[in-house]
């Protein structure tokens, strides 16, 4: 049997020493690395111009996207005089890494979302988003975090101006790009975008992507990825405060050295813990379906979604009268709704998603309780003009 050895020191001078069936981890670490070239395969990065590898991208794998924002938090340096920016709009797990900022004394910079009805655009307005960025650039040696959502979970907005123009004479709108300018490291949240939306890392040039697999596919759940930027990765490295797990190489004990596996940028120094490598290599399997539905998604969501807003928009309470068409709507849609009507295989919305956020209401305006719902959709029930049948 052919053994790798671990090693832990103790005060004494003594070495411990485990060990691991040398052609099992091998296998193991060859799975894991087809993995990580299909995630970034089907992200799309952009080709190296140069020897410098700082600007090419590798995948972590976390527990979620939740765990890679959190990631994120931890290691990502935020103190006085630097600035988290993030948009009103934002899923609470990049809502929560305010609290890091907070503990490091960190200016947290909110861009309003943009409520008018109809409006054009994303989650929030560009040019408000673009003035908050500058206002608050931060200053020289400070390091700041700009966290975009891809689409809302909540609203259904998609982030404006999240790709660069794809012709050079219309020069580059990409707020991603123009917060990199400025100084900002930037991070995308895309667990609801991923899965009906194709993410080129060439055309979205963010530092770290974040997204959670069962969203894309279903399945596995407990798997996500931070994929991220080489030279970024390597800042967070230096400036992580913990290590867990097999993401350590030696420790002193007691003692305060430690290395962590590998050099440079390699990701398994972040993996804490041993990652679920028996589901693993379903994502291979999962991004190749994935792929080829996509091309068909936008279209196909669409018209669902339309047509679900159409009919749950004409269900009504019955009027003072008995006149059903005067009584109030049971469904109120909250979210935004898509106002391009797409007519083709390839046509995209590049406003809005497949999410519908709505609430249900009596004949008084007062909603039901979400439970009071749940239950009635799983058991068939119906609304009538003074109760809810189940």
């Amino acid at each position: 049997m052919y053994l790798v050895a671990t090693r832990q020191f103790v005060g004494n001078g003594r070495v411990w020493v485990s060990a691991l069936n040398w052609n099992s981890s091998q296998l193991l670490l060859k799975h894991v690395e087809e993995v990580r070239t299909a995630v970034l395969r089907f992200f799309n990065p952009p080709q190296p111009v140069s020897e410098d590898n700082s600007n090419e991208y590798t995948v972590v794998f976390t527990p979620n996207a939740s765990g890679a924002l959190k990631l994120m938090g931890e290691a990502y340096q935020l103190t006085r005089g630097s600035s988290f920016v993030l948009c009103e709009d934002s899923h609470n797990s990049v809502n929560g890494i305010r609290e890091f900022a907070r503990r490091g004394e960190a200016n947290v910079v909110y861009i309003p979302v943009d409520c008018q009805e109809n409006q054009e655009g994303g989650a929030f307005n560009l040019d408000e988003a673009k003035s908050a960025l500058l206002k608050n650039k931060p200053p020289q040696g400070a390091s700041s975090l700009f966290a975009l959502t891809g689409l809302s979970n909540i609203t259904n907005a998609k982030c404006t101006g999240l790709y660069t123009s794809a012709s050079p004479e219309e020069g580059d709108a990409s707020i991603v790009t123009y917060a990199r300018t400025l100084g900002y490291h930037t991070i995308l949240d895309a667990a609801a975008l991923a899965p009906t939306s194709r993410i080129s890392l060439a055309q979205i040039p963010v530092d770290a992507l974040v997204v959670s697999f069962y969203k894309m596919f279903g399945f596995p759940t407990g798997i996500g990825a931070l994929v991220v930027r080489k030279g970024f990765l390597r800042m967070l490295k230096s400036k992580r405060p913990w290590f867990a797990g097999g993401s350590v190489e030696v420790v002193q004990v007691p003692g305060w050295a430690y290395t962590m596996k590998g050099v440079g940028e390699e990701p398994e120094s972040f993996e804490d813990g041993t990652i679920n490598y028996l589901l693993l290599p379903a994502i291979t399997s999962g991004l190749r379906l994935l792929s080829m539905y996509l091309p068909y998604l936008p279209l196909r969501l669409h018209c669902l979604v339309h047509h679900l807003i159409s009919e749950i928009s004409q269900i009504r309470h019955h009027g003072g009268d008995g006149d059903m068409e005067r009584g109030l709507r049971v469904c109120q849609v909250l979210s935004r709704k898509p106002t391009k009507t797409l007519q083709s295989l390839g046509e995209t919305d590049d406003e809005t998603g497949g999410i519908i956020t709505c609430i249900f209401v009596d004949e008084a305006g007062k909603p039901f309780p979400l439970s009071f719902i749940a239950h009635s959709g799983c058991t068939g029930g119906y609304f009538s003009s003074d109760r809810m049948y189940v």
